[in-house]
């Protein structure tokens, strides 16, 4: 088991509508942008320019990505155990997918 927070991330603007966070798949907030204090240079605006939001993509891709590739390690590990479904493929396809804003 990761000790990062669990998937679905989502980028969600707060309720005044003046700063943005990632939250995990309870509502929480994993991280803002740190603009609601100025306490940043750099901010990650989901809806910025086209960098922000590719990097915002990224991030809240990261939890399908990694358990996609955690599974194509142990398939390249022991590909006797078992085979490398479609299901396994499509999941890795989506994540990279949903990475680079095509979902």
């Amino acid at each position: 088991m990761s000790a990062h927070t669990p998937g679905p991330w989502t980028w969600v603007k707060n309720k005044h509508g003046d700063y943005w966070a990632l939250e995990d798949h309870r509502g929480i907030a994993i991280v803002d942008d740190g603009s609601a204090c100025d306490e940043y240079d750099k901010t990650i605006d989901p809806e910025g320019s086209e960098e922000d939001r590719a990097n915002a993509r990224l991030i809240a891709a990261s939890p399908k990505m990694f358990a996609a590739l955690k599974k194509v390690v142990a398939w390249l590990n022991s590909p006797e155990e078992g085979a490398f479904s479609d299901g396994d493929l499509a999941e890795c396809e989506q994540a990279i997918a949903e990475a680079e804003g095509k979902q």
